[in-house]
């Protein structure tokens, strides 16, 4: 009898590997030197998002389309992805719907009759012509961070969205139909198109880099998914942690400071050969821890940085920092900034190049974890570990003051983390 099989994929039975059944048949799918037996749908699912990061529009057929890439049948209708910044008249005589990606330009044999429409999509890949659909693995995107060779994920949303849909943040009596609409349309347009913009260095937006010597450039990482409220992005793992900052500077700029609009996110750093389903388990975990920090009377507006890995030395054993706390350093933006003195500190000037410590920096660094582990286990008890780590070492007044500071031991161990990963060697994680 015929050899039964499964999809590899969506585990869908009842299909015979080599034979049509019902007209499918198992097809083999290549992806970082592995085989992978997947069902007609999985397949054209995968062959589609290898080209959904490079072509520029979509057509929609009855009959399957002579030309294109990422050929799919979905519910009856053959869809195919087409280069160029927009279709040609041939690709729009032979379809009865065509989509523009990120793109409100209207091609000159455009017609009322013509069935096209701009379709916003958070698509963004890392620019350059040596960057094809066949990098964009977990394993290539791990080898472009600096230091550890890991990955970053990344998920977000936006906090009390149904507080925002009825109303909080507009004036007492200045709710409509109308206003909410927009609001929802504007937050639609800000993760899927402008994150685009916000990954690449298309838009003049503060953009952090701890590295002293870092010049701007596009992040290396890829968006999963970005629409509505919220987004789940993937990539290295120095990159996914800085653009987390990123997208909430920019998220406060496009909602002009409003203080009842913010979001909140959680971020970890896992080797590329994590299954992705587990990646999203457990940043969306992440994202929860962010989402339940209370601080001050303040909830939510928060970020939970390399989660399941960190010692804090909050006394209720929270994760989640707050963004930003005026006034105080106690924040994720003071863990940034305490970071960022370190890798100055400690940085080999005559290393030229990828990061790399001075001598004496990674035992520095070490002997900061265990401050951090002795605030967990003996409380302020931790302070003469931390005045005997630093009499062992050269640091300036400046980062003496810092890591003497009250708020410091709160997120000592997040930024030492920070600082550890980026001075590893690849080849000796």
């Amino acid at each position: 009898e015929p050899e039964h099989g499964e999809c590899q994929v969506c585990h869908k039975e009842s299909y015979l590997i080599g034979l049509p059944y019902h007209h499918e048949e198992l097809a083999e799918i290549e992806s970082s030197g592995e085989i992978t037996l997947a069902c007609p749908f999985c397949s054209d699912m995968f062959h589609l998002g290898e080209h959904l990061f490079f072509d520029n529009h979509i057509i929609r057929c009855n009959d399957r389309p002579e030309e294109g890439k990422g050929i799919a049948r979905i519910a009856g209708k053959w869809y195919a992805l087409l280069p160029g910044k927009i279709p040609d008249k041939k690709s729009l005589d032979t379809s009865d719907a065509a989509w523009i990606l990120n793109s409100l330009d209207e091609p000159a044999h455009f017609s009322a009759s013509d069935k096209i429409h701009p379709f916003m999509l958070a698509n963004y890949r890392p620019e350059g012509n040596d960057v094809k659909s066949k990098d964009l693995t977990f394993e290539w995107l791990a080898e472009q961070s600096v230091g550890a060779g890991r990955l970053g994920v990344l998920r977000l949303d936006v906090d009390n969205l149904g507080d925002i849909a009825t109303g909080k943040g507009f004036a007492e009596n200045e709710v409509s139909l109308l206003k909410l609409a927009t609001v929802s349309r504007a937050l639609t347009l800000f993760f899927k198109f402008y994150m685009n913009g916000i990954c690449g260095t298309h838009f003049t937006i503060p953009r952090v880099s701890i590295l002293p010597y870092t010049e701007p450039a596009d992040r290396k990482m890829v968006i999963v998914y970005s629409g509505g409220d919220d987004a789940f992005v993937v990539g290295a793992w120095n990159d996914i942690i800085e653009f987390a900052f990123d997208i909430n500077t920019a998220f406060k700029k496009y909602t002009g400071g409003n203080p009842d609009i913010h979001l909140s996110a959680g971020m970890l750093v896992r080797e590329p050969h994590y299954p992705i389903y587990q990646f999203a388990s457990e940043a969306a975990e992440a994202e929860v821890e962010a989402k339940r920090n209370r601080s001050n009377g303040h909830e939510k507006d928060s970020f939970a940085p390399f989660f399941k890995s960190q010692i804090f030395g909050t006394e209720d054993g929270r994760q989640a920092l707050r963004w930003d706390v005026p006034g105080s350093k106690f924040s994720a933006k003071g863990m940034m900034d305490l970071a960022k003195e370190l890798a100055e500190e400690l940085q080999d000037k005559r290393a030229k190049g990828s990061f790399t410590l001075k001598p004496g920096g990674r035992a520095l660094l070490y002997k900061l974890f265990s401050v951090a582990e002795a605030k967990k286990t003996r409380g302020k008890l931790y302070l003469p570990a931390l005045a005997y780590a630093l009499s062992r070492a050269e640091v300036s007044p400046a980062l003496e003051k810092s890591l003497l500071d009250a708020d410091t031991i709160n997120y000592l161990h997040p930024a030492v983390t920070w600082v550890e990963l980026l001075g590893r060697r690849k080849h000796t994680e």
